[in-house]
């Protein structure tokens, strides 16, 4: 049976702040209960660790059969659980957050977009320039969310699935965000897949998207949000948003009619399509768009 080298999940970021919802949202593994004792509770004894080390080791070469020659054992490509030697440890390996890429987007660069305040703004108060309205069960409560499309949305999602293999990747939950992006997209041919709040890592600061576990190279993703914390892991992937809200009592936000970042962005976008490295293009065009950009982060 093949390896797996052990990687730390987000070594960048204070683990304790990961729930054990957070680890295991659409994780599989042979015994939920051993890996949440061996690796989550802090509160065992050194001896304690060992032991239960041990015995899930030993379990593990008795569950697990042996990889076959032609392939791993798991579905989707890779063991989830490997036997390393007895001087290693067992480390998590996060699965991968997307599918193989269809024939058609084989190939393409994937991109990552928001949802709230960067492709839409929705409130529960009705204002009359809602371009239409979902009915969510909040809370138990029957509640109608008025969402407002950004100036140029429509044309923006166009163009980018004739260039991208686009992904709406947004913390919000999934009843709520299907609902709209079934408006968006109701035939179902622009947006490739759906991620929501179950597929980020939940801190403090914020929801954060790991864009190194969507199961495609980082190299060739771009991730489009108007949230710095979300894309904080991979900033040099990122392409920022300026927020987006609909209220014409506020003076910041009155203009909204006349927004144009989707244009912006767009031209920004044309010239990542057809580069074999996202992040070293974004570098140089982040600079002609927007000077630093650090600058442009603090500023948004």
């Amino acid at each position: 049976m093949s390896l797996i080298k052990k990687r730390q999940f987000l070594p960048e970021l204070d683990f304790e702040y990961l729930t054990e919802e957070d680890i295991f949202k659409k994780r599989r593994t042979t015994d939920l209960d051993t890996f949440a004792q061996l690796f989550l509770l802090d509160d065992q004894n050194e001896e304690t660790k060992t032991e239960n080390k041990l015995q899930f080791k030993k379990q593990q070469k008795t569950e697990i059969e042996p990889e076959s020659e032609s392939g791993s054992n798991d579905e989707c490509g890779t063991p989830w659980f490997t036997i390393l030697d007895e001087d290693e440890e067992y480390s998590y390996q996060p699965p991968n957050l997307l599918p193989f890429p269809s024939l058609d987007q084989e190939g393409k660069i994937t991109l990552c977009l928001d949802l709230d305040q960067t492709l839409i703004s929705s409130s529960f108060t009705e204002n009359k320039f809602y371009d239409f309205s979902i009915e969510i069960n909040d809370q138990g409560k029957n509640c109608t969310v008025y969402v407002t499309k950004r100036p140029h949305l429509d044309e923006f999602l166009q163009e980018c699935c004739q260039m991208f293999e686009v992904v709406i990747f947004t913390a919000s939950l999934s009843h709520y965000a299907n609902s709209i992006l079934d408006h968006l997209d109701p035939k179902n041919e622009m947006i490739s897949h759906r991620l929501f709040r179950g597929s980020c890592s939940n801190f403090k600061e914020g929801y954060l998207k790991d864009l190194s576990i969507l199961g495609r190279e980082i190299e060739k993703v771009a991730i489009v949000d108007d949230t710095p914390f979300s894309y904080s892991r991979h900033e040099r992937n990122a392409i920022p948003a300026k927020p987006f809200f609909v209220h014409d009592n506020i003076p910041k936000f009155a203009n909204w009619k006349n927004d144009c970042e989707l244009i912006k962005i767009l031209q920004i976008l044309k010239k990542i399509q057809h580069g074999k490295n996202v992040p070293n293009v974004l570098d140089k065009v982040n600079k002609k768009y927007f000077g630093k950009k650090q600058l442009i982060l603090q500023n948004l």
